[in-house]
């Protein structure tokens, strides 16, 4: 029994992360899988299975299924924390006035 208490005292000051969240606590439920940035050309990320992205100066949680990442930018590929399966999606230089276009939150969008 006193062993028990000791465990319930020395956890009290645990972290507990978010039920719906990412392990490390992110309410949003996605975690940043890759990194990328655009150095030499502008590079495009298409979703192909349960990706989002986003650029690291953005302070949402996740994105659109594709982006285009401009010239000395940086984004995310996200994938749901919950999920059995992981995020696909594909990488690809393109030029910097391409635009990606998909269906998201219902509607057809494009980003660049």
């Amino acid at each position: 029994m006193r062993v028990l208490l000791l465990l319930l005292v020395s956890c009290s000051d645990s972290h507990i992360p978010a039920i719906y969240g990412a392990l490390d606590g992110n309410e949003c439920g996605r975690v940043a899988v890759a990194e990328y940035t655009a150095e030499n050309s502008c590079i495009k990320l298409d979703n192909i299975r349960e990706t989002l992205f986003k650029l690291k100066s953005s302070e949402s949680c996740g994105g659109p299924p594709c982006l285009v990442i401009q010239l000395g930018d940086t984004a995310y590929a996200l994938e749901k924390s919950t999920s059995f399966k992981p995020a696909e999606w594909s990488v690809s230089e393109v030029d910097c006035s391409e635009q990606c276009c998909a269906d998201y939150l219902g509607k057809f969008q494009c980003w660049r």
